[in-house]
């Protein structure tokens, strides 16, 4: 309005642009557009690849990549713990039996092939082993209220023992196509059930 009020023409008049000098006010570098392509292809890049790692090809379909580690390859530590605990339990003698992806450390720990890496690590504390050994006490006193069919053994305490999962193991799962190879079958086969139990 300003502009045609001070060119002398009707303040509600449409304000006539010369094509010209629209033109040179835009700021057009031909290098952005390349960029712009660049991006689009790395942004159709990155959803292609994100939608490959939600594929749930693992335990018997029922966990993907991205469950395991980010997009950047950043283990998603405690993510599947609980889960991976209870398969680890479940075929524990086949991880262990299994040389070709595993080996066992000297503290029963499941570590990776050239033992580089521990991947599961059984946790037991001192302060675990006394209170075991209170419980089988007070199981066996009358006056207590602590009742068991059988003393708690080692074979129980197994049962019961907790393990600290590490990121490389996390890693380690999600570098691999399937998990079919891992323990005969056993690991993958386990998780699908913990998964199912879980849903």
């Amino acid at each position: 309005m300003l502009a045609n009020v001070k060119e002398g023409r009707d303040p509600h008049a449409p304000i006539e642009v010369d094509s010209d000098d629209f033109a040179s006010a835009m700021m057009f570098d031909e290098d952005q557009v390349v960029e712009n392509v660049e991006v689009a292809a790395a942004v159709a890049e990155k959803g292609a690849l994100a939608a490959q790692q939600a594929r749930k090809i693992y335990a018997e379909g029922t966990i993907s990549q991205d469950m395991l580690v980010s997009p950047s390859g950043a283990a998603k530590i405690k993510s599947l713990d609980i889960q991976f605990t209870e398969g680890y339990k479940a075929a524990l003698t086949e991880l262990q039996q299994d040389r070709d992806n595993f080996s066992v450390g000297g503290d029963g720990s499941l570590r990776s092939a050239d033992g580089a890496y521990a991947y599961i690590t059984p946790t037991r504390s001192a302060s675990f082993t006394e209170a075991a050994a209170k419980l089988n006490a007070a199981a066996e006193d009358d006056a207590s209220r602590v009742y068991a069919d059988e003393e708690l053994n080692a074979e129980g305490l197994q049962a019961l023992a907790t393990v600290e999962i590490s990121a490389h193991f996390y890693k380690f799962l999600a570098s691999l196509p399937t998990w079919e190879h891992l323990a005969d079958g056993a690991f993958d086969r386990a998780m699908a059930q913990e998964m199912l139990r879980d849903a």
